[in-house]
């Protein structure tokens, strides 16, 4: 029988994993640090933050969360939006060397300030929070043609709060179209509407053209009771045109000659249900 670890000795092999980890996503900092820069200063720490959360999110960490879990501490499941203060405060729960600096977290997005940001950037993307709910909704705009008045007043009568516009049909004066009439209709009922814009994207375009039937169909003689009385007679030719005609290689076909024989290999089934 196994015996238990030790609870110092779990804590300072969690505590390593911990550690492990953050040096990881500090890693993943450090390749993004470019992109980064380029953020604006009043997202950078998000943009840090979502760097780090690449990093975790590469790493394999479901037996470290077990044991988190196990025994009793954060799994790391809902740690997207402060993901090394989360890390550092891990280790300071589960202990270090005296005067160690990486238990004690000094990040200023801890899950506190993440959730301000959070809402703060959720208003300002889509409006005031609606009074009587704590989720926005919203609904993707149809063609300009049928983004009527009424159209818009229903919309807005069951609570939208946002117009999603693909950008992937029609062009901008169409989009222009669709989102006067709505916010005019927004503003004659007193409500706050925001409307979204989705930029196309390069997308692959498949064109599949029917060149001739997928499946040739041979006629059988049959008797009333479906069985196969005769054999069918085929032709092969150089090119399908109807019938019980097999389409074949023509410079193969030019040098069959009388009496040859031809034997045909693949998953054909017969009139018994059998391959041939």
């Amino acid at each position: 029988m196994d015996t238990p670890a030790a609870p110092t000795q779990t804590a300072a092999r969690l505590r390593a994993g911990l550690l492990e980890l953050t040096r990881a996503i500090e890693d993943e900092e450090a390749r993004e640090r470019e992109r980064i820069d380029a953020v604006l200063p009043k997202h950078r720490a998000s943009a840090i933050n979502l760097a780090h959360y690449i990093g975790l999110r590469k790493q394999d960490i479901r037996r470290l969360q077990l044991e988190l879990a196990g025994i009793g501490l954060s799994s790391l499941g809902r740690c997207e939006g402060h993901v090394r203060d989360t890390l550092r405060r891990l280790c300071a729960w589960l202990g270090g060397p005296p005067g160690d600096p990486v238990g004690r977290s000094n990040d200023t997005l801890d899950s506190s300030r993440a959730e301000a940001l959070l809402h703060a950037n959720t208003r300002a993307l889509f409006g005031p929070r609606p009074a009587d709910r704590h989720v926005y909704i919203m609904v993707t705009a149809p063609d300009a043609a049928d983004a009527t008045r009424a159209w818009a007043d229903e919309l807005l009568e069951a609570g939208a709060n946002l117009l999603r516009i693909n950008g992937a049909h029609e062009t901008p004066r169409e989009w222009a179209a669709i989102t006067a009439t709505f916010k005019a209709r927004a503003q004659a009922c007193g409500r706050t509407a925001r409307v979204i814009v989705d930029l196309p994207g390069p997308k692959l375009r498949t064109e599949i053209r029917q060149l001739e039937d997928t499946v040739l169909h041979l006629p059988r003689h049959k008797d009333r009771l479906g069985k196969t009385v005769a054999p069918t007679q085929l032709r092969l030719v150089a090119e399908f045109t109807a019938g019980a005609q097999v389409p074949v290689p023509p410079a193969w076909l030019a040098q069959l000659k009388a009496r040859d024989r031809i034997v045909f290999k693949g998953c054909w089934p017969s009139a018994t249900g059998r391959s041939i």
